[in-house]
């Protein structure tokens, strides 16, 4: 026996599998326009829901899913900002910077040199970046 829940998609409530719910929400927790596609979700969880049918599967979810054409994983990297150990000349932060920004570190240690003459801001905001950027890990 599968544990069946209530859900509210475009105000409509809805009685779901457990693990199809499970699967719904990590597919719309990745979507921009969220609202849109629970809207579409929910006309075609309506359609397929009759009489005798009362209660949405993980085939219904999934069904639904590539009927819409919607895209069921996230394409969300965990990008991070990290201080370089192997490319460094004081700490590594200007290349970590640049690794993050996808600029060359050279560029990055100029603006900070740049930033040097402005009250010393640029030696300033490198101690801070040093202290709360952590080093990349080695593997």
């Amino acid at each position: 026996m599968k544990r069946i829940i209530s859900v509210t998609l475009d105000n409509k409530v809805f009685m779901i599998e457990e693990d199809a719910f499970a699967y719904l929400k990590n597919v719309l927790d990745c979507q921009p326009e969220k609202e849109k596609v629970e809207k579409l979700v929910s006309k075609c969880f309506e359609s397929r829901l009759n009489g005798q049918k009362q209660v949405v599967t993980l085939f219904d979810v999934v069904e639904t899913l590539n009927q819409l054409n919607i895209q069921t994983s996230c394409n969300q990297s965990t990008k991070r900002l990290y201080r370089l150990p192997n490319d460094k000349i004081i700490a590594g932060v200007c290349s970590g910077v640049g690794e993050y920004f996808s600029v060359d570190p050279v560029v990055v240690r100029i603006a900070f040199l740049m930033l040097v003459p402005i009250m010393f801001t640029g030696i300033f905001s490198y101690l801070i970046c040093w202290i709360v950027i952590p080093q990349k890990p080695v593997l």
